[in-house]
């Protein structure tokens, strides 16, 4: 089985992220903010971080339950069996345990 890799995701979080620094650059370079405004966010700022550090928290509990449960219903080569297979149709490999 062919393991899809969200490379699109990765594009778009670079994009966002060039996006954020070309503004603060901009910015800065127009006056309308500080460096102590780059050191110092705001609430909301705050709030940002925190959802971004609880997401980032999370994400390896999301994966780890997601493998868990692809894993019981298939092969080591990925295809979906039944419980009651003793043989993979798709590598011929023993199911049985």
């Amino acid at each position: 089985m062919k393991v899809r890799r969200p490379y699109w995701l990765a594009a778009f979080f670079l994009l966002v992220l060039c996006s954020v620094i070309f503004y603060n650059l901009w910015a800065y370079s127009c006056g309308r903010c500080t460096l102590s405004m780059f050191r110092n966010p705001g609430p909301i700022g705050m709030i940002l971080m925190g959802l971004i550090l609880v997401t980032a928290a999370l994400l390896p509990i999301l994966r780890h339950r997601r493998r868990a449960r692809q894993a019981k219903g298939s092969c080591h080569c990925g295809v979906r069996v039944m419980a009651s297979w003793g043989f993979c149709p798709g590598c011929g490999g023993s199911l049985l345990k």
